[in-house]
């Protein structure tokens, strides 16, 4: 089963401001990354996957940009 980085951590039991204060970031910074992770480093994504206990592979990654994205980028 994949999880989401919002259900990784509520599973881990911690707030998205616990979340980012051990990642080392800033709430603001963090709500960005899950609700896009595809934008957080990749080593700073496996600090996360540390932190919940989960695997890379564990956590759903979307597989394509949103639209407003997409179109940003073209």
């Amino acid at each position: 089963m994949k999880y989401t980085m919002k259900q990784a951590r509520i599973g881990a039991n911690l707030t998205g401001e616990e979340m980012a204060k051990t990642l080392g970031i800033s709430a603001f910074t963090y709500r960005k990354y899950e609700r896009n992770p595809l934008l957080m480093s990749v080593g700073l994504f496996a600090k996360f996957c540390e932190v919940v206990g989960l695997t890379i592979d564990d956590i759903f990654l979307p597989s394509n940009l949103p639209k407003k994205q997409e179109n940003e980028n073209a």
